[in-house]
């Protein structure tokens, strides 16, 4: 009873055949009743028209007409007065016939004239009806008997009949059920075994999605979700593996030149200098886990936005402050613009780490004495902050993918400044958990990072 073919065959069984028997037995109920009726209407009009005979003339020789008449059918005719006694019968009288006519409620048959006494065809061997009459005052009762008989060989072969129909419904019930579980339970069954493939790692699931009811739109999910997981399991090593290449990089240098110091075989001005490349890589190393954490918590749902409203022109005057020195050190400029007083409901240490980030990128891939420009305005109720600055020429099939995870361009330049290429993956999950939006454009050498943060009309 565990297996869903079986449930839903019982299902289908009782509902289908429970239906088809009720149909059976009402039809078999109407047609039974119909026959009865129509006997009994014939018997009855039989009657009623020797009676209206024997009303207009009653006398010996138009009792014998009507009774000679009655004789030469399947029924019987009796006439009696108005104490039940019998005066004369087209066949010999039974018992049974007697107790019928002894039996019979004068009083209502004289008010309605006409009425059945016995419809019960299984039980009694007579169907009877009975008219009533006066001659001179005096009542007299037609009754017409019809022997049931032929009447219940008619029912035995008619319910011969249904009992054949019944078989060859549940036949064809059985036939029905069989064919609609297979056409529902077998598609179930070739998901069960796809999702079981799918939970051992095995991505290559062929179900058919040309059907367009629910099975067909389960089958089109399960397509995508093994697609989904081929991609996120293929992504997970690449993460993996990526992660293991950027940590051993700089362990490698650190163990290296550790091992170096260690042994003293060199100058101070050597070591000096090996220390330094030990604590670049120590650095490098802090900020690709710090990375890592936070992506985790936003992985993890446990990322959470502190909102305050924030003045943005302080907020970026101060990055502004903060990185002109470091930008000319390298020879290159920052420029800075902001158009009117502009604030904004947002979380400033998360967006600050955006910014850092941006302007970070901008320092260290920009074309040497080139200006790198930090621009802040208002439109429509939307804060644009652009961060520019100019670079080699970058394919535009590769922007959409700068904001995945561990992508870069160029790995071994992206290695050598220092880049993990986890940065653009942290700002586009702090700025879409404010309900902003962050894109890169390209145009001659000049890459455009834009973010997008909800205005005023959310003060």
């Amino acid at each position: 009873m565990n297996k869903l073919s079986i449930k839903l065959g019982l299902s289908f069984f009782i509902i289908f055949f429970g239906i088809i028997v009720f149909l059976l037995y009402f039809l078999h109920h109407s047609m039974v009743e119909t026959q009865v009726e129509g006997e009994m209407s014939s018997l009855q009009l039989r009657g009623n028209s020797h009676r209206d005979v024997l009303e207009q003339t009653f006398n010996q020789d138009t009792i014998e007409h009507v009774l000679l008449m009655e004789s030469a059918s399947d029924t019987i005719a009796v006439i009696s007065d108005g104490e039940g006694n019998i005066l004369d019968s087209s066949d010999t009288v039974t018992p049974i016939m007697e107790d019928m006519i002894q039996n019979t409620n004068i009083e209502t048959i004289m008010f309605s004239k006409e009425a059945f006494i016995e419809t019960d065809f299984w039980e009694s061997p007579f169907l009877a009806t009975v008219s009533s009459f006066q001659n001179q005052e005096q009542p007299y009762f037609l009754f017409m008997f019809k022997t049931t008989e032929n009447l219940r060989m008619l029912m035995h072969e008619m319910n011969q009949h249904f009992m054949y129909g019944a078989m060859i419904s549940l036949v064809v019930t059985i036939l029905v059920i069989y064919f609609l579980t297979n056409i529902i339970t077998k598609p179930l069954l070739k998901m069960k075994q796809a999702t079981e493939r799918l939970s051992v790692g095995d991505f290559s699931v062929e179900l058919p999605e040309f059907r367009d009811d629910e099975l067909g739109k389960l089958s089109k999910a399960i397509h995508k979700l093994a697609d989904d997981l081929k991609e996120l399991t293929e992504n997970r090593k690449e993460f993996l593996a990526s992660i293991s290449h950027e940590l051993r990089t700089p362990l490698t240098y650190i163990k290296g030149y550790a091992d170096v110091c260690r042994k003293g075989l060199i100058s101070d001005k050597e070591k000096e200098k090996y220390l330094l490349v030990i604590f670049k890589e120590a650095e490098r190393v802090s900020r690709l886990v710090h990375d890592l954490f936070e992506l985790a918590k936003i992985d993890q749902n446990e990322f959470s936005i502190q909102r305050s409203k924030v003045s943005i022109n302080d907020l970026v005057h101060n990055l502004y402050e903060r990185f002109r020195p470091a930008v000319a050190e390298e020879g290159k400029k920052l420029d800075f613009e902001v158009h009117g007083e502009i604030w904004a409901f947002i979380d400033p240490i998360r967006i600050e780490q955006c910014l850092v980030n941006l302007l970070d990128n901008a320092k260290k891939y920009s074309l040497p004495n080139s200006i790198i420009g930090l621009e802040v305005y208002e439109k429509k109720r939307t804060i644009h902050i652009e961060v520019k600055n100019q670079s080699y020429p970058i394919d535009s099939r590769q922007l959409p993918r700068l904001f995945d995870r561990f992508y870069r361009i160029d790995s071994s330049r992206s290695r050598k400044l220092g880049g993990s290429g986890l940065g653009l993956s942290v700002v586009k999950e702090v700025i879409d958990a404010h309900g902003g939006t962050v894109f890169v454009s390209e145009n001659e050498g000049i890459i455009t990072v834009q973010l997008t943060l909800p205005g005023g009309s959310v003060l």
